[in-house]
């Protein structure tokens, strides 16, 4: 059985500095728990510092996008070969905020998961509702079609599959956090609920 994945995307926070000594200090917290593998996403700005940082230990870097072109006038974009330069194993994809704020589509998402794969990078996928679909019922049938990434078919029955592709899977709600913030009194209650619930949903669509 594979280990547990513990993921860190640290989103736009942090200077290189600040980077460099979270991650030392996430190492050595690592060499006390051998039983997940721990994965850091710092900012692009701090990549590379972090990269040097994790060298000599067990914990793996990963970015927090890509583009799906190997490289071209894309202004502010990254590409897969220059995350490779940079020793990153992982690429978070299909983020909720980046299909939520920057209009990210499934079939965008797809190209980002392929341009991954293909360069050899595994690709954590992220999937989940808004809270309007959440409110309407659409749960289920959202992260359904979320799971049907373009060539790959990551669908139904498709478990094997995935697991030759090396993609890992990421069940994130965008409206989730923003609640648990106003009824915090029965986060811990309502989180491991929520959280149950959404499990099933990816397993019985992913076995």
């Amino acid at each position: 059985m594979k280990p547990a994945l513990v993921v860190g995307n640290w989103k736009m926070h942090g200077t290189r500095s600040e980077a460099v000594k979270l991650a030392t200090g996430v190492l050595e917290a690592s060499r006390r728990n051998l039983s997940v593998e721990v994965v850091l996403a710092p900012p692009f700005t701090a990549l590379a510092a972090v990269s040097a940082a994790l060298r000599c230990g067990a914990v793996r870097l990963a970015a927090q996008n890509l583009h799906w072109e190997t490289e071209g006038a894309f202004t502010g974009e990254i590409s897969v070969s220059m995350l490779r330069d940079l020793d990153c194993r992982y690429v978070i994809v299909g983020h909720s905020e980046r299909r939520r704020l920057f209009g990210e589509s499934d079939a965008i998402v797809a190209k980002k998961v392929g341009a991954a794969l293909s360069a050899g990078l595994r690709p954590i996928l992220c999937v989940g509702e808004t809270l309007g679909e959440r409110r309407r019922g659409r749960t289920n049938g959202v992260i359904a079609r979320q799971l049907r990434v373009g060539p790959w078919h990551i669908s139904v029955h498709r478990r094997a599959a995935a697991r030759a592709l090396e993609l890992a899977l990421l069940e994130q709600s965008s409206w989730f956090a923003d609640w648990a913030d106003l009824v915090w009194g029965n986060y811990r209650v309502h989180a491991a609920r929520e959280m149950e619930h959404r499990d099933r949903i990816v397993r019985l669509r992913w076995e």
